[in-house]
């Protein structure tokens, strides 16, 4: 993977015309996760990660076990002594209930979306969705109960899914909720007044600029 140049995008794709605003850096390389944490560790700055497990349920063998997945990423926290920075998230539950047995001080945060390209939270055959560790959803009436269940302290929520109802049940839960991804100045002006904890963007500047409209204190 190293070999690949991945400072620009092609001009043709889909991908480049919905980030016009994205400038080329030829010679970039993919970093090693080890690569990342010593950039973290020596930058002098209080830096957070969140380490997503990019699995999912039907794709054994095109990579390591949940448990050896997860065992070689805290091994490299450690090494690097971030542990206590990092935070752990997936859409594929297993690796974050291996987490909690591995290095439960790591914080985890459970992914969901619900749209017509991918949906996590829809139940399989027997009722459950394999993306959930085997948590089934009608044992737990909605979500954010789902969520508390597999022991995240953080529902990463698909923006559009969210609702105000599922964040007040999730506040009651005393979930953090953060949504994902929101490009749009005026979506992120509404998830604000919605109440949520945090949003995930492509474009930190304006979501900076959003947050001053609201009086909100910037980072």
């Amino acid at each position: 993977m190293r070999r690949y140049d991945i400072g620009r995008t092609n001009p043709q794709s889909r991908y480049a015309q919905d980030f016009r605003e994205q400038q080329p850096s030829d010679g970039e390389r993919f970093p090693t996760l080890r690569d990342l944490l010593a950039l973290v560790r020596d930058s002098g700055k209080p830096v957070r990660l969140a380490i997503e497990t990019k699995l999912t349920p039907d794709n054994s063998g095109d990579t390591v076990d949940p448990v050896t997945y997860v065992r070689v990423i805290v091994d490299a926290l450690r090494e690097a002594n971030l542990v206590d920075r990092a935070s752990m998230l997936s859409f594929d539950w297993r690796t974050l209930r291996v987490l909690r047995d591995v290095a439960p001080d790591i914080p985890t945060t459970c992914l969901t979306i619900e749209s017509q390209s991918m949906n996590t939270v829809a139940p399989a055959a027997d009722g459950k969705s394999p993306w959930h560790a085997g948590l089934a959803l009608r044992d737990y009436g909605c979500v954010p109960a789902l969520v508390a269940a597999a022991g995240c302290r953080t529902w990463s929520v698909f923006w559009r899914n969210l609702t105000p109802a599922l964040l007040e049940e999730a506040h009651a839960k005393r979930l953090t909720v953060l949504v994902w991804t929101v490009n749009s100045p005026a979506d992120m002006e509404r998830l604000i007044d919605m109440g949520v904890d945090g949003i995930i963007t492509d474009y930190p500047d304006r979501l900076r600029r959003a947050m001053s409209t609201k009086g909100l204190p910037l980072p």
